[in-house]
């Protein structure tokens, strides 16, 4: 416990030399494990302070370049520094500027890994916003008959489909 209090220590005052990923974990974890939020919440402020906003891109930082190393993926960041935010606080504009971001870098070029892009695909959906979400259901007609894909039966609706000669 008391070495465990040490490293938490450590987390809050020294912060502000880590690379980004590495500020989003401590603030997860600080958010998680401290008596007080404060340290986490400072952190918050100091990414929010240092991001970039842009109507096209979204939320990012130029710090967050990539790199070749494992734990250097720009993807997995971006995903790590959503995961903070939303840890923190009621920042859900924020996160839909930076799922931008994510999205925006899938337009232009690959996601780099299966990691990368389990990491991406976690974050774009983890949120209460649907980023998916259908506005409206189709419309299904056989003949002259509406049919409703919600309430019918899949073999009703394939029974259908085959009485009328669609299939």
């Amino acid at each position: 416990n008391k070495a465990f209090n040490y490293y938490l220590k450590q987390a809050e005052l020294y912060w502000k030399d880590r690379s980004l990923m590495l500020q989003a974990m401590q603030a997860i974890a600080l958010n998680r494990l401290s008596n007080s939020s404060l340290a986490a919440e400072k952190i918050i402020a100091s990414l929010k302070e240092h991001a970039i906003i842009d109507e096209q891109k979204g939320m990012y930082w130029k710090a967050n370049a990539g790199g070749y190393r494992w734990n250097e993926s720009s993807i997995e960041t971006q995903a790590y520094l959503m995961d903070a935010f939303a840890a923190v606080g009621e920042y859900k504009e924020l996160i839909e500027e930076m799922k931008l971001w994510l999205l925006h870098q899938k337009r232009i070029q690959h996601w780099g890994t299966n990691k990368s892009t389990a990491k991406a695909c976690y974050a774009l959906l983890m949120q209460e916003k649907e980023v998916l979400v259908e506005k409206e259901s189709a419309i299904i007609k056989v003949g002259s008959e509406k049919l409703d894909e919600r309430t019918l039966d899949k073999r009703e609706f394939i029974k259908r489909l085959k009485i009328s000669g669609l299939i």
